[in-house]
């Protein structure tokens, strides 16, 4: 499966189905710290080929396939640091009639993050350099 933003934000969908905990946070948009534009390999960053990268903001991701709009995100706390499950109606970019409704699960660590519908399929991620 190639890069997308359904696979960033299907990660988070295991997290979304388990019942909140102490601590946890339901927030309105996607935390800053993982703004920005993300590639699976670093060399993706570089590349003329713009639809291998994501693109993160507060109010969701653009991927190569679809434009996801944050619904809300849940936020909890793990051994690493936060755990954010993005829960977003996607719309295909072939196909805009096309909306489904995904969970995203993205761990933040810096530069890097790990993202995909479900833990034991997380993806890492890594971030692009800013250009003007």
């Amino acid at each position: 499966m190639g890069i997308s933003a359904a696979a960033l934000m299907a990660t988070a969908t295991a997290m979304a189905t388990h019942a909140a905990r102490a601590g946890d946070e339901r927030r309105t948009m996607i935390p800053k710290d993982v703004w920005g534009t993300w590639a699976a390999k670093r060399e993706f960053c570089t590349s003329n080929d713009r639809s291998r990268l994501i693109t993160i903001n507060e109010s969701g991701s653009t991927g190569p396939l679809e434009n996801c709009v944050v619904e809300y995100v849940d936020e909890a706390t793990g051994q690493g640091g936060p755990i954010h499950a993005a829960h977003m109606l996607c719309t295909d970019k072939d196909d805009p009639e096309k909306v489904t409704s995904r969970t995203f699960i993205v761990i933040p660590h810096g530069d890097t993050l790990s993202a995909g519908s479900d833990f034991p399929d997380l993806q890492t991620f890594y971030r692009c350099p800013v250009t003007n």
